[in-house]
């Protein structure tokens, strides 16, 4: 029930997986999140070992975990593997979704989240809805949905 609401509040898509419809990006969101799960369970105690390690096996850390030890760990690990698979097929789909908004002659009419905020306003006075926000614009279809769905879950 959840991922359908927010499919239909945040992106305007009707999604029916309440009604045994598969949809492959709330598929994708529950593998990834399983996995991430998964991951870090299994390799709590090398994860935090390797945060002693100096860079580049450890530490250096802009966004998570990205020291060379964690990357080994994701790509050797059937958890981790399954991680970064399914973190793609979301990041795909939700540039889908953009692109289908940023080629709707609609757009402006349409109240879905997603819509208003690509019809809002940036910095610069343009709309979101260019193509030179599409990651900026990834980012925030990706935190609508963690948000939303761990939220009302």
């Amino acid at each position: 029930f959840t991922m359908d609401s927010i499919m239909k509040i945040f992106f305007g898509r009707e999604t029916r997986t309440m009604l045994g419809t598969n949809d492959p990006y709330a598929t994708a969101y529950d593998e990834a999140h399983r996995s991430m799960v998964a991951f870090f369970m299994k390799n709590f105690l090398n994860l935090s070992l390797s945060d002693l390690l100096p860079w580049p096996f450890g530490p250096f850390k802009l966004y998570g975990v990205n020291g060379n030890m964690a990357k080994f760990l994701r790509s050797m690990t059937k958890e981790g593997r399954s991680l970064i698979k399914n973190t793609q097929i979301l990041h795909k789909i939700s540039l889908e979704i953009i692109d289908a908004k940023l080629n709707d002659p609609n757009l402006k009419s349409q109240r879905d989240l997603l819509s208003l905020f690509m019809n809002a306003e940036d910095e610069n006075g343009g709309s979101y809805a260019q193509k030179k926000h599409r990651e900026f614009l990834t980012a925030t279809v990706l935190n609508f949905v963690i948000a939303g769905r761990d939220t009302t879950a």
